[in-house]
């Protein structure tokens, strides 16, 4: 009886009893002492495998599923089952029920389990195998008639470094080794590790044989046993969780940006988009990796996004493509105007499309901007050498951009560097120099990531572009070998590759892994140009680099408190004070309406006193943030809602404008009711003369660096609607205006758009080529421009750039859009 055989074994097994785990035993512990001492709670495991979900037909040869935990070593053969309708849904129940039993089926066997049918009949193919209860998935392929195959509808996983599937002469077909790329997982029994009972029991069959067995412990593990060690493997390093370029997110990207761009539009024939569309998506990680090494090189503001502003896009052109005859800018088919237009071109966001696009570069190119700005400058150098560019055929189209992706060779140099580096860095030898500072390496981390929060935004996991800038100089990392631009081009080449950077900051910030890699890239770059350690192991130099520079920062760190106060912490608090009560609900968005009418309470009034706030300056917030809701296509008095980032980062833009104005706007708002004479609350043009002429304003002025050129436009600024007086907070605005330099743009397309109205050009609804030169390119406009600091555009080139439907002509919205 089962007493008795329990005592038998208890007397002959000599294994140590069972024992009780404890609360504070390891999870290892606890399964070890439940599971059965001879077969470690091994169990059978079914695997199914339907052809049509493998994109194969009902009728196939042989079927052998191969397990990665003895390196795809033992087949295990799959056998035909066929089954009608009703029998199929039992068979159905009835492996749900084994696989409850068994608890070894991943759920996507389950749902692998359901079958193809054919002729009214189901077909399925099925085996069995004895596996272990582990943690962690386990890799599977199919061998159908002698090629190796994944199931599409079980989990997938793409191999960085392929593996090897040994020739077996059992298996039809497999006589030679291959290589995997893809695997499917399977989980297969996480649950057994806690099935055991605490009185596991082996019964023998024979109890008449007892006497002749020997029942003795498993040997353990040592002695002079000869284990190999387990080859280095990405997967399981270190670096296991930086994802890297693979070609499905590759493709990806190139979509997003294709369809978020005018390319679609531009490109008037399907046989067009096409011919474009299939050359530059295998090439596009050079494009990517071009803007983004180039974006983030040349960024400087803490609070923006990376981009590529005109002057920075025009020299990327001069130095990819080169200057003078047969280059790029050869100053006949393309001059360096002509780069300027297609920057303005490409710039252009399409109103109605503006709210698609939440996070974008301050007058800059995004990514999907940027790869429309490369065609437009294919086009614009090379379309031309083949007739008409509206007549040329889709070949002609691709022929051009294939010529300048050839000629310049555009973000190859940042595609090798990259690739380089992940050869480097994803060693074994690196990963153990790695491995040795990563406690070091983690508390840096930490602590600039969340010395990194900016104002407005919820604090993140990881470390924001901001602080990467920082620790790069409390690291004492920038030398005559590591300039500023490659602060920012270490941080590029370590990012992972990101879908759409249109709507979130994401790729603006390190995770833990690309924060590792990072600092591999700042050592890739320090040594590049060193020719005497061509010889010296990277893993060498990533030793050298922690010592002298990781570790000093690590010291720092208890040494100093590192509290770095933001410019405008005062400001931003109250601002975020303010929000928090307007925003009731607790949604994280306010109406601009609702957010404006709390800065009129009164005891945010004291509070704006505190913080040297002017209600000029909350007017012109409130301004400013309208003009950002019109802008991404909204009604401002519909209450459309805005962020607490928002408002912070429009606070700040509105400081850095005003910046050394504000005793001057404080000593103006203080005098203004005194030279305000008829108490209407505005100046006209006397009184405001009499305002600025005062000895003790003109000295304020001339203090902030404002001279009488400059004061004497403030007033024709403001008051453009010809009414003839201004207020405190126009008085205010004009400042800033003085200050932003992009306030001359704005002011110019005033500018261009009253010459629009007066010309009678505005009768006509659009502008065809002659009509935009003959309204425009005229020496009255260009005398107007000029006066106010602009650059005389080419209007014939800009003219071509801006047509993109291609119809000839030009409404106002498109000219004033670019």
């Amino acid at each position: 009886d089962l007493i008795t055989e329990r005592g038998y074994v208890a007397q002959r097994s000599r294994v140590q009893a069972i024992m009780d785990p404890s609360k504070t035993a390891s999870d290892a512990v606890q399964r070890n002492a439940k599971c059965c001492w001879m077969c470690e709670n091994w169990f059978e495991h079914k695997i199914f495998f339907n052809p049509q979900k493998a994109g194969l037909g009902d009728e196939v040869g042989s079927i052998h599923a191969f397990y990665s935990i003895d390196g795809f070593v033992r087949p295990t053969k799959l056998t035909r089952q066929e089954h009608g309708r009703s029998s199929s849904l039992k068979h159905r129940s009835t492996t749900r029920a084994t696989t409850r039993a068994t608890r070894g089926a991943s759920i996507s066997q389950k749902r692998h389990a359901s079958r193809s049918t054919h002729n009214n009949r189901a077909v399925s193919y099925m085996g069995c195998r004895m596996l272990p209860p582990t943690l962690a998935p386990l890799e599977v392929v199919f061998v159908v008639d002698g090629m190796v195959h994944v199931c599409r509808d079980m989990p997938r996983k793409h191999l960085h470094t392929p593996k090897t599937l040994p020739p077996c002469s059992s298996v039809q077909g497999l006589l030679h080794a291959k290589e995997i790329r893809q695997v499917n997982l399977v989980s297969v029994g996480s649950n057994n590790t806690t099935l055991g009972a605490a009185s596991a029991l082996v019964v023998l069959e024979d109890p008449a044989q007892r006497g002749l067995i020997s029942v003795v412990p498993r040997r353990s593990w040592g002695g002079d046993l000869d284990l190999k060690k387990a080859e280095w493997c990405f997967e399981t390093s270190l670096f296991k969780d930086y994802v890297r370029d693979e070609e499905a997110m590759i493709e990806n990207c190139f979509d997003v940006d294709w369809r978020s761009g005018r390319l679609p539009q531009m490109l008037k024939t399907e046989d067009t988009r096409t011919e474009i569309y299939e050359y530059l998506k295998p090439l596009y990680l050079q494009v990517l990796l071009a803007f983004r090494v180039e974006g983030f090189s040349t960024l400087r503001s803490a609070d923006d996004v990376a981009g590529i502003n005109l002057l920075d896009f025009r020299n990327l052109m001069l130095r990819y493509g080169g200057e003078g005859r047969h280059k790029l800018m050869d100053g006949y088919h393309c001059k360096s105007s002509d780069c300027d237009c297609v920057f303005v071109a490409a710039n252009v966001v399409d109103r109605n499309r503006r709210q698609d696009f939440t996070v974008m570069p301050h007058k800059a190119l995004s990514r999907f901007q940027f790869l429309e700005a490369v065609v437009r400058m294919a086009f614009r150098r090379y379309l031309n050498l083949h007739g008409p560019p509206r007549e040329a055929s889709g070949a002609v189209h691709r022929q051009a951009v294939t010529t300048f992706m050839n000629n310049s060779l555009l973000g190859l140099d940042c595609l090798t560097l990259r690739q380089e580096l992940h050869a480097d860095l994803f060693t074994e030898s690196s990963a153990q120099i790695v491995s040795q500072y990563s406690e070091i390496l983690r508390s840096i981390f930490e602590h600039y990531r969340d010395l990194s929060k900016r104002p407005g935004v919820k604090r993140s996991k990881h470390l924001h572009w901001s602080a990467w800038q920082t620790l790069m100089q409390d690291a004492h990392i920038v030398d005559e070998k590591f300039g500023h631009r490659d602060i920012g081009t270490s941080f590029a080449l370590a990012k992972e590759l990101q879908a759409d950077e249109a709507n979130s900051t994401r790729h603006m910030e390190l995770s833990w892994s690309e924060f590792l890699v990072a600092l591999a890239a700042v050592v890739k770059l320090k040594t590049r140009l060193d020719i005497d350690i061509d010889e010296v192991e990277f893993a060498e130099l990533l030793d050298e680099f922690f010592v002298e520079h990781m570790e000093d920062a690590y010291a720092s760190l208890s040494t100093a408190s590192h509290k770095r106060v933001h410019e405008h912490a005062a400001t931003l608090e109250f601002l975020e004070t303010v929000f928090s009560q307007a925003d009731v609900k607790n949604k994280g968005l306010v109406s601009l309406r609702t957010l404006s009418q709390y800065f009129k309470h009164p005891e945010i009034k004291n509070d704006m006193a505190r913080c040297k706030l002017t209600n000029s300056e909350i007017a012109l917030l409130v301004k400013m943030l309208g003009e950002s809701i019109a802008n991404r296509g909204f009604d401002v008095l519909a209450g459309d809602n805005i962020t607490l980032q928002e408002v912070c980062a429009t606070m700040v833009q509105l400081k850095d404008a005003l910046k050394g104005t504000e005793r001057a706007i404080a000593y103006i708002e203080k005098s203004f009711d005194e030279f305000d004479d008829d108490g209407s609350g505005t100046l006209d043009i006397d009184e405001f003369q009499a305002l600025i002429s005062e000895p003790a304003m003109i000295r304020r002025l001339q203090s902030v660096g404002m001279g009488g050129d400059e004061l004497e436009k403030i007033f024709d600024i403001l008051d453009e609607d010809g009414i003839g007086s201004v207020s405190m907070d126009q008085v205010a605005e004009g400042f800033m205006c003085l200050r932003d330099t992009g306030f001359a743009a704005k002011r110019g397309v005033k500018l261009l758009y009253r010459h629009y109205c007066a010309s009678g050009a505005a009768s006509q609804g659009e502008l065809n080529k002659e009509d935009l030169l003959a309204t425009f390119a005229v020496p009255a406009m260009a005398e107007q421009l000029l006066a106010i600091r602009l650059k005389i555009p080419d209007w014939g080139t800009m003219f071509e750039e801006l047509d993109v439907d291609g119809s000839g002509d030009l409404s106002w919205e498109e000219i004033g859009d670019g």
